[in-house]
């Protein structure tokens, strides 16, 4: 379901004085795992609003939902991925589709 990162857990567990002898260890880790869930919704809702806002500049509307669909850790996954889809795609207007919508993350992302 959800992969729990190293960086992720110690960002949240270390607020928590979590232990996993503790009786609370359960609740510790659902509460994790709830905190993880509504970052993974964040990042699906940022992505939502790149390609909205974006919507009208955007050439393969369709295509760009479809590679952006995918689930993403973070957000630097999902720029470090339209990167690598800049590098490898050759048709020019898909090309320019995936760098309006990166910049669009980047903007939104440096804020």
């Amino acid at each position: 379901m959800f992969n729990l990162d190293k960086n992720v857990m110690s960002r949240y567990t270390t607020d928590l004085n979590f232990h996993p002898n503790e009786k609370a260890f359960k609740f510790s880790s659902l509460f994790l795992l709830r905190l993880l869930m509504l970052e993974h919704n964040s990042i699906r809702k940022l992505i939502e609003e790149c390609i909205f806002e974006s919507a009208p500049y955007v050439c393969n509307l369709k295509w760009v939902k479809k590679v952006l669909s995918r689930k993403f850790k973070n957000v630097e996954e999902a720029k470090s991925y339209l990167r690598g889809l800049i590098s490898k795609c050759e048709d020019m207007t898909k090309k320019t589709d995936i760098r309006i919508i990166l910049t669009k993350l980047e903007a939104k992302t440096c804020k």
